[in-house]
């Protein structure tokens, strides 16, 4: 989930919770901590119970990713699988709440709407002004095709979107004409017109993979204006396909944003390393932007591990998962840089963070030679969040256990973060598996969304510092 910073908005040791039943069964229970712990751990006791929502549900898996409405209220995307039929489909669920972290009544029933279909996978969530929400995903595992779905700021579909998808969505469709092909939706944003960006990946026969960037009107239509021009970019209207080098790369988009000038942002995975895209308003490359093609590539590793997959020889490459841009116009993304075995497994990873200037050059002043390593051990990150000071939130997962890291603005771990530069979820008491989701308010809150293995998720706010 990708955020831009004018859009924004002592260690507790480890501590037992027990559970209370909440208002709303319909989202599970709520978590009940020790007022010590909340203090010891800096939580928002106006969050929640005591700084924390605990939603215990097997049918919502996995939590995907979270937004926050115009009144900073958070909305949770998960996966939606209703096991006692046996479908090996999964739908989608959206949870809200209200901003003390109270399911929203008036949102679908108690706070959560639930796809009509459990063959609706949603993967992007996007907010649009007055409380409505767009959705995205493939129209089903291994589809040519994209669906996106409007919720109105109540939960219901809006029907009328329904241009040929299921369920009162909207459907676009690009394969080759002949060969395998498959879609993904990784990140999705709306820009000040209510336009969609929906940013992801398309395979295009048996061996291209490339990144996309897809642009949808308010009315849920194919935006025909917005498509590249020349080699690389070109593709059918409303659709520019990104980072297409070779039969065997791995290229995928899975960050986008529109910037206050109408150009548009797109960070992802080329080459076995960081690409960053700026795009012009209609979709072509913005050449004045990184190399003559408008697009800036960092290697934080330095060796290529460019098959598809990853797969064919032991090797190490770097993933883009996040990316922001912080008040001064500068681009940081965050990854994994991570060891492949000859099958393509993973066999270990770390963080790596890089950061630009506003003209997609490499800054410098950040880590060595622009790239930051934190010396946080073994790390997958999932998101990233900007505070108003610039310090950067990165969370993922160390260990299995999930975990927040917070960088200075130099790219150095800060360890005025809770000592060491490290939040551990586990040591206030939850369960959870990973981190899902990172952001900021306007109030300076850390807004934390993690999953649960059993199904469901929890949330965290933490007072700011």
């Amino acid at each position: 989930m990708m955020e831009t910073w004018h859009e924004l908005r002592g260690r507790g040791r480890a501590v037992a919770c027990g559970f209370i039943a909440g208002g709303l069964s319909a989202l599970g229970f709520f978590a009940l901590c020790s007022a010590e712990a909340v203090a010891a751990a800096k939580l928002d006791p106006s969050f929640g119970v005591a700084g924390r929502v605990v939603v215990s549900d097997p049918r919502l898996h996995p939590a995907i990713e979270m937004a926050m409405d115009e009144d900073e209220s958070p909305v949770v995307l998960s996966g939606f699988t209703d096991e006692t039929d046996g479908s090996a489909c999964s739908g989608f669920g959206v949870s809200r709440f209200d901003s003390s972290g109270v399911p929203d009544p008036s949102f679908g029933v108690g706070g959560l709407v639930v796809s009509d279909s459990e063959c609706e996978p949603r993967h992007t969530l996007a907010a649009l002004p007055g409380g409505s929400f767009v959705l995205a995903g493939p129209q089903r595992y291994g589809s040519a095709c994209l669906e996106a779905t409007k919720l109105l700021s109540d939960g219901s579909v809006f029907e009328g979107w329904n241009q040929g998808g299921n369920n009162g969505a909207s459907r676009f469709c690009y394969a080759p004409a002949a060969g395998p092909a498959g879609v993904t939706a990784l990140a999705s944003e709306a820009d000040d017109k209510g336009r969609v960006l929906i940013a992801g990946s398309a395979q295009w026969g048996r061996k291209h993979l490339f990144g996309t960037v897809r642009r949808i009107r308010p009315n849920g239509t194919t935006d025909s204006s917005f498509r590249g021009t020349g080699k690389g970019w070109a593709g059918e209207p409303g659709l520019v396909r990104l980072f297409e080098t070779g039969p065997r790369h791995y290229n995928v988009v899975n960050a986008v944003t529109t910037l206050a000038s109408g150009k548009i942002l797109a960070g992802g995975t080329n080459r076995g390393g960081f690409a960053i895209a700026r795009l012009n308003p209609k979709g072509s490359a913005d050449e004045s932007f990184g190399s003559a093609s408008g697009v800036a590539r960092i290697d934080p590793d330095g060796r290529k591990c460019e098959a598809e997959g990853f797969a064919g020889s032991p090797c190490v490459a770097s993933t883009a998962q996040d990316m922001i841009v912080d008040r001064h116009r500068r681009v940081i993304i965050a990854g994994n840089t991570s060891r492949f075995s000859a099958a393509g497994a993973v066999l270990g990873s770390r963080l790596s963070v890089t950061r630009l200037k506003p003209d997609g050059k490499r800054d410098r002043t950040f880590g060595k030679n622009a790239i930051a390593k934190p010396p946080v051990g073994p790390f997958s990150a999932s998101s990233m969040a900007i505070q108003r000071d610039g310090r950067v939130l990165v969370g993922g997962e160390s260990n299995g256990k999930p975990l927040v890291v917070r960088l200075g603005h130099d790219g150095s771990l800060d360890r005025s973060f809770f000592g060491d530069g490290k939040l551990s979820v586990a040591e206030l008491g939850s369960s959870a598996t990973g981190i899902r989701d990172t952001l900021v308010d306007s109030h300076g809150r850390i807004l934390v969304l993690a999953a649960v293995q059993s199904g469901g998720f929890e949330l965290f706010r933490l007072l700011p510092r």
